[in-house]
């Protein structure tokens, strides 16, 4: 799920946010951020949306691409 990767890691650095204080807001580990943001792990849907939680937006923000 490329695009979730891109934008995930996107919505974070915009927020000011380290990979840490995710882990704090969502409860996903900074371990398992980092594997997704990297592509080496595709993240459950349970996942997405603990880390839509902690960024405050929507698991859409991550998976729609906007168009121009």
């Amino acid at each position: 799920m490329e695009i979730a990767e891109r934008k995930i890691r996107a919505i974070r650095i915009n927020k000011n946010y380290t990979q840490e204080k995710v882990a704090e807001l969502s409860g996903v580990s900074r371990s398992q951020i980092q594997r997704i943001e990297g592509g080496d792990v595709d993240p459950k849907m349970s996942t997405l949306s603990k880390l839509a939680k902690g960024l405050d937006c929507s698991v859409n923000d991550f998976i729609v691409e906007k168009s121009e």
